[in-house]
């Protein structure tokens, strides 16, 4: 089993070791389960798969036309997108900003 040592911070933090985190492909963002065993010396750290191809299962609804979008929203949402296109339109390379 490979082994390094790291400190751990006066704030309890520490760094799961490049080495560890390329070899488990754990990127920014990742679910990780920390377990401890039964004599409390020994901490398991795992990397969590959440979902086994959930993207290929999701069942895409027909799109809609930009239109049909547009009336399902209420009036008040209606007006706001309305004064943030025309604003943006106003302006050349203008941006739309949340009002």
């Amino acid at each position: 089993m490979a082994t390094i040592r790291r400190i751990l911070g006066k704030r309890g933090r520490t760094t799961i070791p490049y080495e560890f985190r390329q070899i488990l492909n754990m990127r920014c963002n990742d679910v990780l389960t920390f377990a401890m065993n039964d004599d409390r010396n020994c901490v398991v750290i795992t990397k969590e798969k959440i979902c086994d191809d959930c993207i290929k299962s999701i069942k895409v609804p027909p799109t809609e036309s930009l239109v049909e979008i547009v009336r399902h929203l209420g009036r008040d949402k209606q007006m706001k997108l309305a004064t943030a296109l025309f604003g943006m339109l106003a302006v050349p390379g203008g941006d739309v900003h949340e009002t």
